[in-house]
């Protein structure tokens, strides 16, 4: 009994022969037909920005403010930045190339810590606080608050509480540029296109990337290549709602396998 392996680099119809010799010179072949089924690609979306959150604070000396970004809930980055004497623009911080799932809900927590105050500064005043978020695409949003601390009128060793400042970032995010991104992957050696559908009457494509880098393959394809293919694009939506982003990706046999994202765009 014999046992041989082979792996077909395409679908296709194929003739396989099997030849047996004898140690007479005797010699005898069969020939059987495989048929090769072909494989949708296999895709996977995200749909993301990045950008920089800055903190800026001015008003009293050697206040402090702390900020704290969450991600559907969850934290994912924090800061703290004090006030201190100069230009508040030289003493902002900033939590530098957060990436941003659109698929997913952001709230900023900044908090108000003046009970430390050093020389020059007193526990009471005033500090106006700015988030600002800088795009991608150059654009930016700022989001304002100020933070105002007293004595209490009954009793001087009390001051009013200060809560934190919540603020719900999503609402912002709306009007810059989105990045999608596609990675597709085929079993066979095929050649892969990909088109975007945005939902708003917007698309992108055809984008095509060859098997072998250079021009399209044969049929069937020579060699047993496995395709890797990733493609990125960047959208704006002008307006609010739900947008529906449809991928197909189809082999250079046709094939194709189409994949789709809901996104709730709120425009503020």
């Amino acid at each position: 009994m014999d046992y041989v392996s082979h792996i077909y680099g395409d679908n296709g119809n194929f003739t396989v022969t099997l030849t047996v010799e004898d140690d007479d010179g005797g010699i005898i072949q069969v020939t059987t037909e495989v048929i090769v089924l072909n494989v949708a690609p296999t895709v996977n979306i995200e749909a993301y920005m990045y950008a920089n959150i800055s903190l800026r604070v001015a008003g009293e000396k050697w206040h402090s403010v702390g900020i704290h970004l969450y991600e559907d809930g969850s934290e994912i980055s924090s800061g703290i930045v004090t006030r201190y004497p100069g230009n508040p623009d030289e003493q902002t911080g900033t939590l530098a190339c957060v990436m941003i799932d659109i698929t997913k809900s952001y709230t900023a927590l900044v908090d108000y810590l003046p009970n430390d105050p050093r020389v020059n500064g007193n526990v009471w005043g005033a500090n106006p606080v700015w988030i600002i978020m800088s795009f991608e695409d150059g654009s930016t949003e700022r989001l304002h608050h100020t933070f105002n601390v007293r004595k209490s009128y009954w009793n001087s060793d009390h001051w009013n509480h200060i809560d934190p400042w919540e603020v719900d970032i999503t609402p912002y995010l709306g009007l810059h540029n989105i990045t999608f991104e596609a990675q597709a992957t085929d079993p066979g050696s095929d050649d892969l296109t990909f088109f975007w559908d945005f939902g708003d009457s917007t698309f992108s494509g055809p984008n095509t990337y060859m098997n072998n880098g250079l021009s399209p393959d044969p049929y069937p394809s020579p060699e047993i290549n496995p395709m890797t293919a990733t493609d990125s694009t960047t959208h704006r939506y002008t307006t609010s709602g739900t947008y529906t982003i449809i991928l197909t990706v189809t082999d250079d046999d046709g094939e194709s396998t189409t994949i789709s994202i809901t996104l709730d765009i709120v425009v503020d």
